[in-house]
């Protein structure tokens, strides 16, 4: 954990700037984000400063906003700012606890970018057809999905890592100042166990760091031990948790 708790909370907030929402609106210290239903990030409401009225009545006011919408409540409670007794207020509630998550962190003073295969950049579309391709992707999403890329306000730079011509492994990068987020990192199910994730990963390091990024964060489903092992070989450590609260039977699509 991060012990620096101002860095943990400027972190969190890139990370939410680099997945932009189609709405947004603060509503007494919680960040409450509407998309249409793609992703929970983009469709919950993270308490994420000091409130100054009960949860229970910002609850409710999020609950009514969301069945405005035709959307299931989504609460994503994050460990650095829970306010006291929230997530047993859920629980009480009915809302389930889902999707544990790791924010892992690492500075970028040492990253060098070295890459096995061709690291290179695409235009949205393109980058969202292997996407499509190497992650089994519905259809149906890639609209949602592209919508997202597309609003994203800071530098955003999408990555494709190809071997003998072929793109085995992509990945989204977006720098916010001095920081930088890895999202959609993904290795074509044929080219898994052999290093493509390792090295697209490296390379987008080194891109971020020659483009003035300082430090570097990304966001993993904590039982995805496979993936949270690959990054602390590259450096990466844990920030802070994360965790969704839903009412049973009520599921967003995506992470």
């Amino acid at each position: 954990m991060l012990a620096d708790r101002a860095l943990a909370r400027r972190l969190e907030e890139a990370a939410l700037n680099a997945w932009p929402a189609r709405h947004q609106l603060l509503l007494d210290g919680w960040v409450v984000r509407l998309a249409g239903g793609y992703t929970k990030r983009a469709n919950s409401a993270t308490p994420l400063y000091p409130s100054g009225r009960p949860a229970e009545e910002t609850l409710a006011a999020c609950e009514e906003l969301y069945a405005a919408h035709g959307l299931p409540t989504i609460v994503r409670i994050v460990d650095l700012s829970e306010p006291p007794g929230l997530d047993e207020l859920l629980a009480r509630r009915g809302y389930e606890r889902i999707d544990p998550s790791e924010v892992l962190y690492r500075p970028l003073d040492d990253a060098e970018g070295h890459v096995d295969g061709a690291l290179e950049l695409l235009e949205l579309d393109p980058w969202l057809a292997h996407y499509a391709e190497l992650s089994g992707a519905p259809p149906a999403t890639l609209p949602a999905h592209r919508e997202i890329l597309a609003a994203v306000p800071s530098q955003r730079a999408l990555f494709a890592l190809r071997d003998a011509g072929q793109v085995v492994a992509c990945g989204v990068g977006v720098r916010e100042g001095g920081f930088f987020g890895l999202f959609d990192i993904v290795v074509g199910a044929p080219f898994r166990r052999r290093g493509w994730g390792a090295a697209l990963v490296s390379g987008m390091l080194g891109w971020g760091r020659r483009n003035g990024a300082r430090h570097a964060y990304l966001q993993v489903v904590a039982r995805n031990e496979p993936a949270l092992a690959l990054y602390r070989q590259l450096g990466f450590r844990q920030g802070y948790r994360y965790w969704y609260r839903v009412r049973r039977a009520a599921r967003a699509s995506g992470s």
